[in-house]
């Protein structure tokens, strides 16, 4: 059999990682919970995509259910319209701009 050795880089690094393009659409400081503006959404998405060709935007499904002002879901079962409409319009933007991919 054959000998068959890989080739390996003289210096072997990292260069990028998809995690260093993630945005938050909620953030979580002090144990509340803190919308991120879709202005700043919009901008931080536009540097990532400069830079890397792409970037992430987080967020979790209970993001957009109603919670008590402590952020636990509320019993209810009901979406947050505000950030339903939040969420529409973000990917409308991008859209808009032929800049969504799945």
């Amino acid at each position: 059999m054959a000998n068959i050795q890989k080739s390996v880089p003289e210096k072997e690094e990292v260069y990028h990682l998809p995690g260093m393009v993630v945005v938050q659409f909620k953030e979580y400081e002090d144990g509340s919970t803190i919308k991120v503006p879709t202005d700043r959404i919009i901008t931080e998405v536009s540097k990532n995509t400069a830079k890397f060709g792409y970037s992430i935007i987080v967020f979790q499904p209970h993001d957009l259910v109603q919670t008590d002002k402590n952020g636990i879901i509320l019993d209810t079962g009901l979406l947050n319209s505000t950030g339903v409409y939040d969420l529409s319009q973000l990917i409308d933007t991008f859209l808009s701009k032929r800049k969504v991919s799945t």
